[in-house]
């Protein structure tokens, strides 16, 4: 039996408790004297180290089982530390320290540490990494971080904006079970539950699953000047499998909305990345779900009026796996190819679209 000292982020008791598997009331407050906590941007656990005169708050579990410290062990390694233990005051305790390998985790984070923002993300992290604890090794889970924290910033921003108010979500729909198939660039969940039909009444239980990815935003690149877009070209794996003959998709720009990142912020980097090109000004045109039968995701649709003259080159990042065409054409161009189904891609066609009822006043911009 162990007793366990947590601090940082794991002194919030909704992550303790998803973590270690325990009730939050099995945690009580507690102070380690003489020591102090390094909360960084990359690794916001909380690392411990010795300190004469500082003390540090957080929470104790006490008489945990090698199991449950074998749990706090394996989500501190996910994100580059350790346990070690340290006696302080009588008081003998696990702790979080760094370890050799360094802080794992990348980008920021979608709110300050400690904020009830912070707490409800974490907790949608902590979820999934320990819903495979037993599946992958800390390394194979921690190459999966970037995701899992994309995943976790969906769910939060969503769950802040206005519910419906023809639904209580609390007694309108009961989950039974949640199931954990797969883990890996993408994730899919399936759930057992109940929902209210329109009629008022339960459904039966049902099972669904969804894909789940995370936020992206997608920019049409648009010269008003010169009237003309810019499209990319790249091998679509996806498409592949599905048996088509031609792989090969014209797309807009587009990329996953990095941790901390603004959906307006990812739209100007990647149209950097894959198209070489500067945005001077972003036009939103919507935001919403690709497949809302199938896929948890959400996608912030842009046009961004920019220089094509001034085009760098570019074509994605190799460390990606990306290989990227790109071709500038006349809006007119685009337009017929809309129309005669040349493209493929939807969201492309709903920009093109938009683009079209937008076109003058933009071009009036200059």
């Amino acid at each position: 039996m162990s007793d366990l000292f947590l601090c940082g982020a794991l002194g919030d008791r909704r992550l303790a408790s998803v973590v270690l598997d325990l009730a939050p009331e099995g945690f009580s407050d507690a102070v380690l004297p003489d020591h102090r906590v390094v909360v960084e941007a990359a690794c916001p656990m909380g690392a411990v180290e010795a300190q004469e005169g500082a003390s540090v708050t957080g929470l104790l579990a006490t008489g945990v089982s090698e199991q449950t410290r074998a749990r706090l062990a394996y989500f501190l390694a996910v994100f580059g530390a350790r346990l070690w233990s340290v006696e302080a005051a009588g008081l003998a305790v696990w702790v979080s320290v760094r370890s050799e390998e360094g802080a794992r985790a990348s980008g920021g984070w979608p709110d300050a540490v400690g904020s009830t923002r912070f707490s409800d993300y974490m907790c949608r992290v902590a979820g999934e990494i320990m819903g495979y604890h037993d599946v992958y090794t800390p390394a194979e889970m921690a190459k999966r971080l970037p995701v899992i924290r994309s995943r976790a910033q969906l769910w939060v921003n969503q769950r802040a904006e206005p519910g419906d108010p023809a639904h209580d979500l609390d007694r309108d729909v009961v989950v039974r079970q949640v199931h954990r198939p797969y883990l890996n660039f993408f994730t899919v969940q399936e759930l057992d539950l109940q929902y209210r039909r329109q009629d008022g009444t339960m459904s039966e239980v049902i099972n669904r699953g969804a894909l789940q990815i995370g936020e992206a935003s997608a920019v049409l690149p648009y010269d008003p000047v010169a009237d003309t877009v810019l499209l990319i070209e790249q091998f679509r794996a996806s498409v592949y499998m599905g048996g088509s003959r031609s792989p090969w998709i014209w797309e807009a720009v587009a990329g996953m909305v990095d941790v901390g990142e603004t959906p307006e912020e990812t739209a100007h980097r990647e149209a950097m990345e894959e198209a070489g090109l500067t945005l001077r000004h972003l036009e939103p045109l919507a935001s919403g779900y690709s497949s809302p039968g199938c896929m948890c995701d959400r996608l912030f649709l842009y046009v961004g009026l920019t220089d094509m003259s001034q085009m760098v080159e570019a074509g994605g990042l190799v460390s990606e796996g990306e290989d990227i065409r790109r071709e500038v054409m006349s809006f007119d161009a685009f337009l017929e190819g809309i129309d005669s189904q040349k493209f493929r891609a939807l969201p492309l066609i709903a920009m093109g679209l938009w683009l079209a009822r937008h076109r003058d006043r933009l071009r009036a911009i200059g």
